[in-house]
């Protein structure tokens, strides 16, 4: 009995080892085997063309685009099993819209015969002639009375000057009272906003306190320092052909000259930045390839991870969370 027990206990040690190395082999060709990507974009006038193409594990899994004739075609592949259109595999027949459609013979029409054609017939009057029109029994005739009241009034006396200025100083007086006290309480108004605006003020900058010390400062500059470092293992290995643009205005395009600059150790040579900086205008003929590793993100990740001020932000996080839902 014991023997039997011992047996199953090795025979299920033996099958959770192999799961675990499965899990184990699974996970390490997941983060090292790269995703190996390429392009291509060509542009001289009107709209550009491009493709990119992604493959993993020997193109086992691929995934196919392009661009062209302002259409965007999408291939894919997994094993043996392929999904998509490509560019190549549409119809490139179309009927043209100048061949008019035949109509059918029920939809023709006929020309009636002159036999079928009967005259009209006179329309009617509403009134034959010699017949009086009939009066409108709703109408009634008017039964107002003819006489006019004979009884003028009396016209109230004309108020005198004195009296008219008086009246007009009143009004103004009370205008100007009325105005003052609007403006009063828009100056009221605009303090109590002021206040509020400062109270609002002070409050996010007592939230924001954790977030904008010294030791976040620093803890910042690392995690863009990790994110370049991880960055440069994306970036194309490969890159030929040329690129030139233009904005139409020299402070911009210097500025993005710099940034593309950062792709010239891709080229080695064989890559060329032409700037305009007169003139807009785009035109191009490049094709690139590279690969990208998980491996990299991963550490990345990890890194990010075991920074003990990573969980500090997170706590504060979740502290002003909280109190913000208690409150």
């Amino acid at each position: 009995m014991l023997h039997i027990l011992l047996t199953l206990l090795k025979i299920l040690g033996w099958v959770l080892l192999a799961v675990l190395g499965l899990i184990l082999l699974i996970t390490l060709i997941v983060l090292f085997v790269p995703v190996r990507y390429s392009g291509r974009a060509v542009r001289e006038t009107g709209w550009p063309e491009a493709e990119v193409s992604a493959g993993w594990l020997l193109s086992l899994i691929r995934v196919e685009a392009a661009f062209r004739d302002r259409k965007l075609s999408v291939r894919g592949q997994i094993l043996w099993k392929t999904f998509g259109k490509s560019a190549e595999a549409e119809p490139a027949e179309e009927k043209s819209a100048s061949e008019p459609e035949e109509a059918p013979r029920e939809a023709r029409e006929v020309p009636p015969k002159p036999e079928e054609i009967k005259p009209e017939a006179p329309a009617r009057t509403q009134n034959p002639p010699g017949k009086k029109a009939e009066k409108n029994p709703d109408k009634k005739p008017d039964k107002t009375n003819k006489k006019t009241d004979q009884k003028t009034e009396k016209k109230a006396p004309a108020p005198s000057l004195d009296e008219r200025l008086q009246g007009l100083t009143e009004k103004l007086v009370t205008r100007i009272y009325d105005l003052l006290d609007k403006a009063a309480g828009m100056m009221d108004q605009g303090e109590a906003a002021v206040r509020k605006a400062e109270n609002k003020i002070d409050h996010i900058k007592r939230k924001a306190e954790p977030f904008t010390s010294a030791a976040s400062m620093q803890y910042y500059r690392r995690a863009v320092s990790r994110l370049l470092s991880a960055l440069r293992h994306y970036m194309p290995r490969r890159l030929e052909g040329y690129l030139r643009f233009g904005t139409g205005s020299a402070d911009t395009t210097g500025e993005l000259t710099g940034l593309a600059y950062l792709l010239l150790p891709a080229g080695n040579g064989r890559f060329e930045i032409c700037p305009d900086f007169y003139e807009s205008a785009f035109a191009c003929d490049a094709g690139l390839s590279g690969r990208v590793r998980l491996c990299h993100a991963a550490a990345f990740l990890v890194k990010m991870l075991f920074d003990r001020h990573t969980w500090r932000l997170l706590r504060q996080l979740r502290g002003k969370r909280k109190g913000e839902r208690h409150g």
